[in-house]
């Protein structure tokens, strides 16, 4: 992650952190589920569960269907990919995470979405298109059953 993007996500985070007194879940979409593991990484103790919604957190990361299109986009520079920083990104940052993943994302590799068995980790397969997730109802269920089970930073 750019030290600019993670400089202004940190940011977001601490303030969010200071207005609702302590920890909280994040969720992110995509790219952005890749960012929100970066943050638990390096700011553990300001995230307290990591949700992700088919976001390319394994495998191999040119194992999805934008890749075509970004080459295209890029044809004049070279995409190189950054073996050494997906690697390290794999394992799961030190809080628990959720995998939401769908076989039929038609984006990213459904298995590239998947988070290694650890302890802190736990992989629910969903229905529904790459692009749907963010108002699928089957996301959003376990999303709120989830969260609603976790426990607020005031207790």
């Amino acid at each position: 992650m750019r030290s600019s993007i993670r400089l202004a996500l940190t940011s977001q985070l601490l303030r969010l952190n200071a207005q609702y007194h302590g920890a909280g879940s994040l969720i992110g979409w995509s790219l952005v589920g890749v960012f929100a593991r970066e943050l638990a990484r390096h700011q553990p103790e300001r995230a307290c569960h990591v949700y992700t919604l088919g976001s390319p957190i394994n495998g191999n990361p040119e194992a999805n269907n934008m890749q075509s299109l970004f080459r295209w986009i890029n044809r004049n520079r070279p995409v190189k990919t950054d073996w050494n920083a997906f690697n390290k990104r794999r394992q799961s940052p030190p809080v628990p995470c959720t995998a939401l993943y769908s076989r039929q994302d038609g984006i990213v590799a459904w298995r590239c979405c998947i988070e290694d068995a650890a302890p802190n980790t736990e992989n629910i397969e969903v229905g529904g298109s790459h692009f749907g997730l963010v108002f699928n109802r089957q996301v959003l269920k376990v999303l709120t059953t989830k969260l609603a089970a976790s426990p607020t930073p005031t207790d």
